[in-house]
């Protein structure tokens, strides 16, 4: 099966035209896991992303592009609702222990990444809350801040440790 160009433009490489099926088909907590498997923010990216995959849709050549960055909102925002939001699955332990500087953006995917292989992950955070630029300069209207308060509950159930106010010495 080849991959579709929304697909390929990804930069996440997410399974989009499978995201796609699954809530056409009614089957939510399968396209949850479809996004947790590419995302670590998903119901922030559903918001933010600026939709490269859009510009390769083939649905664009007929009338216009699906409205994939809406979809990936929607199905975040269901499993955001539901009783026991899914999770994506993790390797088992590794016994390795990494400590992620930092929570903006970056730095929770990394986590997100880590966790999903297996290592036990600590976010050492400046202040006492995680988020970084997600926090200090989207506009809350962008991203509601019960939003990213849920992705960071999510990330702390998936395993993500946040160590608040951990300061980090600099060599000089």
């Amino acid at each position: 099966d080849c991959l579709s160009p929304c697909a390929r433009i990804c930069p996440l490489g997410m399974n989009i035209p499978q995201m796609l099926r699954q809530v056409q088909q009614g089957r939510p907590t399968e396209a949850a896991a479809t996004v947790r498997a590419a995302l670590a923010l998903p119901a922030v990216l559903g918001r933010l992303c600026h939709r490269p995959c859009e510009n390769g849709c083939r649905r664009a050549a007929c009338d216009s592009a699906a409205a994939i960055q809406d979809v990936e909102r929607f199905v975040a925002d269901t499993n955001r609702a539901a009783p026991a939001p899914h999770l994506a699955p993790r390797r088992p332990a590794t016994g390795q222990r990494v400590a992620v500087v930092g929570s903006g953006p970056a730095a929770l995917a990394a986590a997100y990444a880590l966790v999903r292989e297996g290592h036990a992950c600590e976010v050492l955070m400046r202040g006492d809350g995680a988020g970084g630029s997600l926090r200090r300069e989207v506009e809350r209207g962008a991203l509601p801040a019960e939003v990213l308060a849920d992705e960071l509950r999510d990330l702390g159930r998936f395993g993500v440790e946040f160590k608040p106010n951990a300061g980090v010495a600099t060599l000089e």
